[in-house]
């Protein structure tokens, strides 16, 4: 319905609907913008000044020189697109902040969905908050607005704020006692909370999704702690610091190309460097920690030189890991687990579900610390496939004879240790449990589903639990189709 033909806009009480000798159009073409813009003049929380601006909206052209459409009338298209079809806040954003790059300069197109938000809230689209009691008895409005309990139950209307140090919940990297131990070895680091906690991330990727590819690509990734958990892994806080690529992967050798990663951790530890503070304009002195390594379980014996396969394959139990080799199957496996429940845990008491044994031995504790670098000192380790190969080969190097025990823990002193601060750190080493808890799905449901190829209980598995005296009633008997 037009009202208007070029002259000034001017509203009264009386509704531009019922004004005489009015144009009409069709519906689909009708623009209820000034109807909007009049009704909102008459809100019980009406703001002549925001009122002024809004009407400034509706007269300005969304870019100069545009005839068609004005700020607001843009805006409310844009936000019925939106509603329509279902655009969520951010796309919608993207798509604000390209029209305001493709529109000629000096144009009215705010460039986020909360600067949009700004402009149509005073045209009924915006919503009041009003607290309720947790147990559902009461609002807090009107005459309530400003009780601080529930009248009706005496509930208190704000929650308590819980002492984070004593609750016993991780919420963050910062509440592990890795984080804590670094604020009390070096209480110079710990008190300059700019300083920076990083985690490392490396494992190989295969970009041809076929298993036998002759390309390995390695990247390794530094992720930044010091930002709220919803921070920490995103994307632009993520670092690719090398990208290992090449015919083979690196192995054990992987602490040569970790070398000019780790004389930059050990560069920004020791001599600190200049950084700029944009919210206080100052500068200071920048220092940065590594607190851990995360990685899957192949990736942890590249890394960290420990066996994660054979004899001493466990990271917590190390030389004391209890393993036993199943000579049917022709691989090792680990028995020990049960020593880490409650010590009165039923399953400790448990035999024949087992290995027929009772297992009451104390828990493992791993070493730390001076301890474990004495123990690296004396493992003989040279980097390089090839020298490696020919002592496999040969049997001896320099005259020598020399011998590759299968069981034992450690492979050899990795370069993470060249770091101060790295043996007196906590937790060295963190598990990705994404590829761990895949295993162990698929072999259970495919153990308990008898799928052909994956399950776990085949003749050589039935043969091996009869050698260990375990469901001895199950084991496959001779001439048995």
């Amino acid at each position: 319905m037009w009202f208007l033909h070029g002259e000034k806009i001017t509203f009264s009480r009386e509704s531009p609907s019922k004004k005489n000798n009015c144009d009409y159009v069709n519906d689909d073409e009708r623009d209820d913008t000034v109807e909007m813009i009049g009704d909102a003049q008459f809100e019980s929380n009406f703001d002549p000044v925001k009122f002024q601006t809004m009407l400034e909206d509706v007269e300005k052209p969304i870019y100069p020189g545009c005839n068609k459409f004005t700020k607001l009338s843009t805006l409310l298209r844009l936000y019925n697109i939106k509603a329509k079809h279902g655009l969520s806040d951010k796309s919608f954003t993207d798509i604000l902040s390209f029209l305001g790059e493709l529109l000629p300069e000096n144009n009215e197109m705010p460039l986020s969905f909360y600067e949009a938000k700004k402009t149509l809230r005073f045209l009924g689209m915006q919503y009041e908050k009003i607290n309720a009691c947790p147990n559902d008895c009461i609002l807090y409005r009107k005459r309530l607005v400003d009780e601080n309990a529930c009248l009706t139950c005496g509930e208190l209307r704000w929650q308590k704020k819980k002492n984070y140090d004593e609750d016993g919940k991780l919420r963050h990297p910062a509440d592990l006692p890795a984080w804590k131990r670094i604020d009390w070895k070096w209480p110079e680091f710990g008190n300059e909370p700019r300083n920076i906690r990083l985690g490392l991330s490396a494992d190989g990727i295969n970009l041809h999704t076929s298993l036998s590819s002759k390309y390995s690509c390695c990247p390794v990734m530094l992720s930044i702690y010091n930002l709220p958990p919803w921070l920490c892994m995103k994307r632009k806080f993520t670092m690719l610091t090398l990208l290992i690529s090449g015919p083979k992967q690196p192995r054990n050798d992987i602490d040569v190309y970790l070398a000019p990663l780790i004389d930059g951790l050990s560069t920004l530890w020791y001599e600190c460097v200049d950084a700029y503070n944009a919210y206080r304009k100052e500068e200071f002195k920048l220092r940065v920690v590594l607190l851990w390594t995360i990685n899957d379980f192949s990736a942890l014996r590249n890394l960290s030189g420990l066996s994660v396969k054979g004899y001493k394959a466990c990271p917590i139990c190390e030389e004391n890991t209890c393993s036993q080799y199943l000579k049917h199957s022709r691989k090792i496996c680990y028995m020990g687990h049960r020593n880490f429940l409650p010590r009165d845990h039923v399953f400790q008491r448990w035999e024949k579900p087992f290995n027929g044994s009772q297992e009451f031995a104390l828990v493992p504790q791993p070493l730390f610390g001076r301890q474990l670098v004495e123990n690296l000192n004396k493992v003989q380790f040279k980097l390089g496939k090839h020298k490696q190969s020919m002592k496999r080969k040969r049997g001896h190097e320099n005259g020598e004879e020399v011998q590759i025990d299968p069981k034992v823990c450690w492979k050899k002193k990795y370069i993470f240790f060249e770091l101060e601060y790295w043996e007196h750190l906590v937790l060295r080493h963190n598990l990705d449990f994404m590829h761990i808890e895949k295993n162990v799905f698929d072999s259970l449901i495919s153990t308990l589903l008898n799928i052909p190829g994956w399950s776990k209980d085949g003749i050589k598995a039935q043969l091996d639990l009869k050698d260990m005296g375990v469901c001895t009633n199950l084991a496959p008997k001779v001439g048995e189709k």
